[in-house]
Protein backbone atom coordinates (compact mmCIF):
# COMPACT_ATOMS: atom_id res chain seq x y z
CA UNK A 1 0.00 0.00 0.00
CA UNK A 2 1.77 3.29 -1.08
CA UNK A 3 0.61 6.66 1.23
CA UNK A 4 0.74 10.04 -0.87
CA UNK A 5 2.60 12.26 1.03
CA UNK A 6 0.91 14.87 1.13
CA UNK A 7 0.77 17.90 3.91
CA UNK A 8 -2.55 16.08 5.04
CA UNK A 9 -1.08 13.51 6.53
CA UNK A 10 0.94 16.11 9.06
CA UNK A 11 -2.90 17.45 9.55
CA UNK A 12 -3.77 14.23 10.28
CA UNK A 13 -5.68 12.49 7.45
CA UNK A 14 -4.51 9.63 6.01
CA UNK A 15 -5.45 9.27 2.13
CA UNK A 16 -5.45 5.81 -0.15
CA UNK A 17 -7.98 6.05 -2.18
CA UNK A 18 -11.49 4.59 -1.51
CA UNK A 19 -13.49 7.75 -0.91
CA UNK A 20 -16.93 7.84 0.47
CA UNK A 21 -19.51 8.04 -2.18
CA UNK A 22 -22.78 10.48 -2.60
CA UNK A 23 -24.79 8.13 -1.56
CA UNK A 24 -23.50 5.93 0.70
CA UNK A 25 -24.05 4.64 4.25
CA UNK A 26 -22.29 5.95 6.97
CA UNK A 27 -22.26 4.10 10.42
CA UNK A 28 -21.96 5.98 13.73
CA UNK A 29 -20.68 3.70 16.04
CA UNK A 30 -22.55 3.04 19.02
CA UNK A 31 -20.23 4.26 21.10
CA UNK A 32 -21.30 7.82 20.15
CA UNK A 33 -23.32 9.82 22.72
CA UNK A 34 -26.91 10.64 21.47
CA UNK A 35 -25.95 14.54 21.02
CA UNK A 36 -22.91 13.66 19.03
CA UNK A 37 -24.71 11.68 16.65
CA UNK A 38 -27.35 13.93 16.49
CA UNK A 39 -24.86 16.23 15.32
CA UNK A 40 -23.36 14.06 12.83
CA UNK A 41 -27.34 13.29 11.33
CA UNK A 42 -26.80 17.14 10.92
CA UNK A 43 -23.44 17.32 9.09
CA UNK A 44 -24.57 14.89 6.65
CA UNK A 45 -27.65 16.53 5.70
CA UNK A 46 -26.09 19.62 5.92
CA UNK A 47 -23.68 18.33 2.54
CA UNK A 48 -27.62 17.02 1.01
CA UNK A 49 -28.38 20.87 1.45
CA UNK A 50 -25.46 21.87 0.13
CA UNK A 51 -25.33 20.10 -3.06
CA UNK A 52 -28.91 20.64 -3.77
CA UNK A 53 -29.46 17.02 -2.49
CA UNK A 54 -26.87 15.28 -5.02
CA UNK A 55 -25.26 13.72 -1.85
CA UNK A 56 -27.70 11.62 0.23
CA UNK A 57 -25.62 9.67 2.56
CA UNK A 58 -28.00 7.04 4.16
CA UNK A 59 -26.92 7.32 8.59
CA UNK A 60 -27.30 4.11 10.63
CA UNK A 61 -26.25 3.60 13.91
CA UNK A 62 -23.83 0.50 13.99
CA UNK A 63 -20.61 -0.69 14.19
CA UNK A 64 -20.02 -2.36 11.08
CA UNK A 65 -16.93 -1.85 9.31
CA UNK A 66 -18.33 -2.83 6.16
CA UNK A 67 -19.25 0.90 5.52
CA UNK A 68 -17.91 4.49 6.58
CA UNK A 69 -17.94 4.80 9.78
CA UNK A 70 -17.97 7.96 12.45
CA UNK A 71 -16.00 7.14 15.80
CA UNK A 72 -15.57 8.60 18.78
CA UNK A 73 -11.81 8.65 19.59
CA UNK A 74 -8.90 9.57 21.35
CA UNK A 75 -6.22 11.81 18.77
CA UNK A 76 -2.89 13.32 19.77
CA UNK A 77 -2.34 16.79 19.85
CA UNK A 78 -4.61 19.27 19.18
CA UNK A 79 -6.61 17.45 17.16
CA UNK A 80 -10.18 17.41 17.06
CA UNK A 81 -10.94 15.19 14.04
CA UNK A 82 -9.25 12.50 11.68
CA UNK A 83 -10.11 10.69 8.59
CA UNK A 84 -8.48 8.08 7.34
CA UNK A 85 -9.32 6.51 3.60
CA UNK A 86 -7.46 3.22 2.44
CA UNK A 87 -7.86 1.20 -0.75
CA UNK A 88 -8.76 -1.77 0.77
CA UNK A 89 -11.35 -0.16 3.34
CA UNK A 90 -14.30 2.20 3.85
CA UNK A 91 -13.83 5.87 4.78
CA UNK A 92 -13.23 5.92 8.71
CA UNK A 93 -13.69 9.40 10.60
CA UNK A 94 -13.09 9.61 14.57
CA UNK A 95 -13.48 12.76 16.22
CA UNK A 96 -11.67 13.63 19.86
CA UNK A 97 -15.22 14.45 21.74
CA UNK A 98 -12.49 15.75 24.66
CA UNK A 99 -11.89 18.28 22.62
CA UNK A 100 -15.14 19.53 21.43
CA UNK A 101 -17.99 21.33 22.92
CA UNK A 102 -21.35 19.96 21.74
CA UNK A 103 -21.85 22.72 19.29
CA UNK A 104 -18.57 22.32 17.77
CA UNK A 105 -19.35 18.34 16.63
CA UNK A 106 -21.23 18.90 13.73
CA UNK A 107 -18.50 21.26 12.44
CA UNK A 108 -15.80 18.57 12.63
CA UNK A 109 -18.11 16.05 11.11
CA UNK A 110 -18.70 18.38 8.13
CA UNK A 111 -14.75 18.66 7.88
CA UNK A 112 -14.17 15.27 8.11
CA UNK A 113 -16.91 13.92 6.04
CA UNK A 114 -15.40 16.58 3.38
CA UNK A 115 -12.22 14.89 3.61
CA UNK A 116 -13.69 11.40 3.19
CA UNK A 117 -15.70 12.52 -0.18
CA UNK A 118 -11.98 12.90 -1.24
CA UNK A 119 -11.35 17.06 -0.13
CA UNK A 120 -7.98 16.62 1.27
CA UNK A 121 -6.48 19.77 0.06
CA UNK A 122 -5.52 21.30 3.27
CA UNK A 123 -2.28 22.92 1.98
CA UNK A 124 -4.97 25.49 -0.25
CA UNK A 125 -5.49 28.50 2.17
CA UNK A 126 -9.44 28.01 2.01
CA UNK A 127 -9.89 24.58 0.80
CA UNK A 128 -11.77 22.85 3.27
CA UNK A 129 -10.88 25.53 6.28
CA UNK A 130 -14.16 27.20 6.60
CA UNK A 131 -16.11 24.18 6.84
CA UNK A 132 -14.45 23.13 10.15
CA UNK A 133 -15.02 23.95 13.96
CA UNK A 134 -16.95 27.17 14.20
CA UNK A 135 -18.50 27.22 10.63
CA UNK A 136 -20.61 24.39 9.70
CA UNK A 137 -21.10 25.50 5.99
CA UNK A 138 -19.70 24.32 2.85
CA UNK A 139 -18.35 27.02 1.48
CA UNK A 140 -18.03 27.76 -2.66
CA UNK A 141 -14.75 26.49 -3.19
CA UNK A 142 -14.94 23.78 -1.35
CA UNK A 143 -18.16 23.22 -3.24
CA UNK A 144 -16.79 23.55 -6.86
CA UNK A 145 -14.12 20.97 -5.57
CA UNK A 146 -16.54 18.65 -4.29
CA UNK A 147 -18.42 18.84 -8.10
CA UNK A 148 -15.02 18.48 -10.08
CA UNK A 149 -14.50 15.05 -7.89
CA UNK A 150 -18.26 13.66 -9.26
Amino acid sequence: MTRLALPLLLAGCSWNGQRLHNTDTIAISTAMPAAAAEAIVVAADAWGDATNGAVALRVVISDSRDVATVEPGELPGGRRGDTEVTESDPPRIWLDLSKLAPEQVQGVAMHELGHAFGLYDHEEHTLMQAVGVDAPVVDARTLARWRALQ
